[in-house]
């Protein structure tokens, strides 16, 4: 990262009470009489009394022969209340330009001294750490092109997860996380550790492992709602088999019924319709994951384990099934004070 003046102050020199984080699109040679080339900072006019420094990182470098451009990527910049803004104004091409300094760096992005850590800035030795609660309370997406590492970053995070003690269920649709169990000991990938900071390390003590062939048997709570049982049905039904379903299960209501029971009701029905609904809730049967002694929220969400449901082995719409009815059961075991606070990945 690096500071860009319209005139050569140092920024660690500076005094200035407010910071612009700023979008450069070309940036002149004298950039590049510094050795770091990865982050930047540039110091603009706020009024002619008052000027901010601003933070960027360069995307592309293209040289003519006489000249060195970069294209640089706008992040914001803190105001006097502490928000992230992005300037109205662009810095003009040749703004002088200087190194960031780490602390300036950490202060701008809002990189703190705790929480989960989950590698370094790149040029940087700076430990890039996400704030714990926001990854229990906010929404987090791991964005990547395919073979990029998406996977492994989210097995870091559950890492972390585990080392704080914050409980976690993980959906696992190819059955790439039950390697948490064991050490790293990829010579490709120990070279590294050293750079990091880091040593292998087994989290087979915080791991439940859950599933079809691996670890526990997955089951479902056989006491469907009209609602869940069309979403399950793999195929679409028409209005009048729905009408089926809801008038069953209604009927039913008060008791512990089953998806057995659901079944045996709406034989019971004289429309001519009900054959092929039949059919369809009997493939549902023939699944094996609904139980009367299903897996509990309880047993999922547990301080510091991580549960993996290993769907591998599924067909996708089992797999469907199941996400549907855990991630139901888990929210509304959470709103009512069932289970703590938790990471869904």
């Amino acid at each position: 990262m690096c500071f860009l003046s319209r005139t050569p102050i140092s920024p660690s020199n500076s005094n200035l009470e407010r910071r612009w984080l700023s979008r450069l699109l070309t940036i002149s040679n004298d950039f590049y009489n510094h050795p770091s080339n990865i982050n930047y900072a540039a110091r603009d006019s706020y009024r002619e009394d008052q000027g901010v420094w601003s933070l960027a990182s360069i995307d592309n470098i293209t040289t003519d022969g006489v000249k060195t451009k970069a294209d640089v990527n706008v992040i914001g910049f803190r105001d006097n209340r502490g928000f992230l803004k992005t300037p109205k104004v662009p810095f003009t091409p040749g703004t002088p330009v200087f190194a960031a300094e780490t602390q300036f760096i950490k202060s701008t992005i809002g990189i703190r001294d705790s929480g989960a850590y989950i590698g370094l800035l790149d040029g940087y030795d700076l430990k890039v750490r996400l704030p714990i609660e926001n990854l229990v309370k906010k929404h987090v997406s791991v964005l990547a092109k395919t073979g990029t590492g998406k996977s492994y970053l989210t097995g870091v995070i559950m890492e972390e997860l585990a080392e704080n003690r914050v409980p976690a269920v993980l959906i696992d649709p190819h059955g790439e996380y039950f390697t948490l169990q064991s050490p790293n000991s990829k010579p490709s990938e120990m070279r590294f550790m050293p750079r990091f900071g880091i040593e292998p390390k087994s989290y087979r003590s915080a791991i439940q492992l859950f599933g079809f062939r691996m670890g526990r048997e997955i089951k479902l709570n056989s006491r469907l709602s009209a609602e869940e049982i069309t979403h399950m049905i793999p195929v679409k039904i028409p209005a009048s088999q729905k009408a089926l379903v809801y008038s069953a299960v209604r009927n039913l209501e008060g008791s512990e019924y089953t998806l057995s029971d659901v079944i045996d009701e709406v034989t019971k029905s004289k429309s001519q319709t009900k054959w092929s609904l039949i059919s369809s809730l009997e493939s549902l049967l023939k699944t094996g994951l609904f139980s009367t002694k299903p897996t509990t929220p309880e047993e999922l969400v547990q301080e510091g384990k991580i549960s993996i449901i290993d769907l591998k082995e599924a067909r996708p719409e089992i797999q469907q099934m199941v996400v549907l009815k855990l991630t139901e059961e888990l929210f509304s075991a959470r709103k009512r004070g069932r289970i703590p606070a938790w990471v869904l990945g």
